[in-house]
């Protein structure tokens, strides 16, 4: 009896117990079957505005000088440095001296040819002086042999022609007058010898009556004598000594003519100095321009980019000295992808970052547009920049952003907003419960850290820009901006 109570008590406690266990294990499985709402995802949220955005091309590279803005100097001849008068940094105008070679060797050459020049310009002026005088003697030699010949030769021809007529009958007319003469005298002695003898005349009459007939006799005889002669015509002797006198003349005017080869040969000599001066001039004239170039100048406006020597040092004509460069305006040379080519036009303005001015935006003109790489398809373009303050520098590197079009009313949001997914570009829209809806769109121009939505979403908007990467569609969210 006592046994089968207690084995009563064991089996009511066993069936209570698996009652009970069958009662917790219902209502475990009742509490798994009822769902439980998710806490919502903290997000943070922009509104999609309507707003202006510009279409960009963006591209980078380096400040470089603009074409014919910078120069390179160096020295035209060898030599040593003797003065660098600028340093890096200073401004240089055109035409400036920035760097001078030592020229006490040059100086010392010029002045041994300027003194060739005076040697040789003073031998050129005596040589014209002997020109001169050769001309002067030769011109008078040949006048005076000319008028002694011709007087020779009139000689000669009367020699020749004997007496003329008139001559003879003057002859014979002077033989009347001497016997009228002779006969006047002889009278006259005759009649003073008279008077003497009778003691009437004095001694002294007589001796000049008798005087006077003799000059008439003598006066007669000359007169028949040149008679005589001019019926003879001329002697032998007389026509030889004629010739002979013009043939002397003849050979020294030939002479006298002859000296023009002396004076040609004084004008050669003249001119062989002239010539010899122009060279030593020459000569003067090309060390006077090397010296110039002993001064190395500055070939434009612009400032002293890099100095590479210093007084004293040894330069020759592949040295730089000086780097110059006109800072006024700089080139940035990009290269854009070949597909922005329809975009680009000569002319656009455009807007430079670099990292040396964070924040800082430099405008800009694109210049150029250069031909497509067909390897790498991508074409260069140049920016022209304006560089008036010289804030930006050479070799900086910079980025250019090209303005190519204008959408003044876009749906625009934060880059952020939008998600890669396997479907294309998402956005996630939160609605006024609170929800978050994905939206797929297709994004137009993108600037800064807008980008354009061409469909998808409207202005106004609520958009997820943080918190959205592992967000679901419909899913419950809580803003937290």
């Amino acid at each position: 009896m006592c046994q089968f109570k207690a084995i009563q008590i064991i089996v009511f406690f066993i069936i209570g117990g698996m009652v009970l266990v069958g009662c917790r294990s219902t209502n475990r499985k009742n509490a798994v079957d009822k769902p439980l709402d998710p806490a919502p995802v903290p997000v943070r949220a922009a509104i999609a505005k309507l707003e202006a955005i510009t279409q960009t091309v963006t591209g980078q590279g380096v400040l470089m000088p603009a074409p014919n803005g910078d120069a390179k100097l160096g020295a035209m001849v060898a030599g040593r440095l003797a003065q660098v008068l600028v340093k890096d940094g200073d401004p240089v105008h055109v035409g400036e001296v920035v760097a001078v070679l030592d020229t006490s060797a040059i100086n010392a050459q010029i002045a041994g040819a300027r003194a060739a020049v005076r040697a040789a310009s003073a031998e050129a002026g005596q040589a014209q002086v002997a020109v001169r005088a050769a001309k002067v003697s030769q011109n008078t030699g040949v006048a005076q042999a000319e008028l002694a010949l011709q007087a020779a030769k009139a000689h000669l021809s009367k020699v020749l022609a004997g007496a003329r007529p008139q001559q003879i009958s003057a002859a014979a007319s002077s033989i009347d007058q001497a016997l009228a003469t002779l006969s006047s005298t002889t009278a006259d002695y005759t009649r003073v010898q008279f008077l003497f003898k009778h003691g009437i005349a004095p001694a002294r009459e007589l001796d000049s009556a008798k005087a006077a007939m003799e000059v008439a006799k003598a006066n007669l005889a000359g007169a028949q004598a040149q008679l005589s002669l001019l019926k003879a015509g001329a002697r032998p002797q007389d026509i030889q000594a004629a010739q002979i006198q013009v043939q002397q003349d003849q050979e020294a005017l030939d002479t006298a003519k002859a000296n023009a080869i002396a004076v040609e040969l004084e004008q050669r000599k003249a001119q062989a100095m002239v010539e010899k001066t122009a060279q030593k001039q020459a000569d003067l004239a090309a060390l006077q321009t090397t010296a110039s170039m002993y001064a190395i100048r500055s070939p434009l406006n612009g400032v002293v980019v890099h100095r590479n020597a210093n007084p004293g040092d040894i330069v020759d004509v592949t040295s730089i000295i000086l780097d110059v460069a006109n800072l006024n305006h700089l080139v940035l040379t990009a290269s854009l992808p070949a597909s922005d080519l329809s975009l680009l036009k000569v002319g656009e303005r455009c807007d430079l970052e670099t990292p040396d001015f964070p924040g800082k935006r430099f405008p800009g003109t694109l210049q150029t547009i250069g031909q497509i790489d067909p390897t790498s398809n991508m074409l260069n373009v140049r920016v022209l920049v304006p560089n008036p303050q010289h804030r930006l520098r050479i070799g900086s590197f910079a980025i250019v952003k090209i303005a190519v079009g204008a959408h003044p009313h876009a749906v625009v949001v934060p880059k952020q907003a939008v998600v890669s997914r396997q479907a294309g570009n998402v956005i996630f829209v939160v609605d006024k419960s609170d929800v978050a809806h994905l939206r797929i769109v297709h994004l137009g121009v993108e600037e800064g850290d807008r980008v354009e939505v061409l469909s998808g979403i409207s202005a106004g908007n609520r958009v997820i820009t943080l918190g959205q990467y592992e967000l679901a569609n419909q899913s419950k969210v809580r803003i937290l901006n």
